[in-house]
């Protein structure tokens, strides 16, 4: 009995150390210290790496806010588990469910779920074992630069 509650307590612990979907920068740099890189290359995202728990952290901001996460192992070749994976986007739910949603490819190494009521979305890499979690507003904007800078290369046609 020990040992479950050991396990639901550790659990819970790891859960709230990390960010989540809409916190402020300085939410998450309470959260995780000051970040070891940071890119500010593709306006409105601004990118910043964290070292925590084993684990890069990458958090993407637009408007001051949270609106993607990137979370891999920090060691090489070691790999998210099915538990951390599941623990991750728990600490992103707020509380709902997340959804299977199949991607449509024939063949897929990656898995992916969504919230609709929060317009949120995670892909979990089985290749890369990374899993990134992000709002509607991110992929707007990420949708909003790739089509910027194809009309930047064909500009001159």
């Amino acid at each position: 009995m020990k040992m479950i509650t050991l396990c639901v307590i550790s659990a819970l612990l790891c859960a709230s150390a990390f960010a989540r979907i809409g916190e402020t920068e300085d939410e998450i740099r309470a959260r995780y210290g000051k970040p070891v890189n940071e890119d500010r290359a593709q306006p409105p995202i601004v990118e910043r790496g964290y070292l925590t728990s084993g684990m890069i952290v990458v958090v993407m901001f637009i408007d001051g806010k949270s609106e993607a996460e990137m979370f891999m192992k920090a060691k090489n070749f070691d790999q998210l588990s099915d538990e951390e994976v599941q623990l991750l986007l728990k600490a992103n739910s707020n509380g709902k469910e997340w959804t299977d949603a199949p991607t449509g490819a024939l063949i897929s190494f990656d898995q992916v779920w969504r919230i609709p009521d929060l317009d949120r979305t995670a892909q979990f890499s089985k290749l890369e074992r990374k899993l990134i979690v992000c709002s509607g507003k991110y992929l707007a904007a990420q949708k909003a630069q790739k089509e910027a800078e194809t009309a930047a290369k064909l500009k001159s046609f």
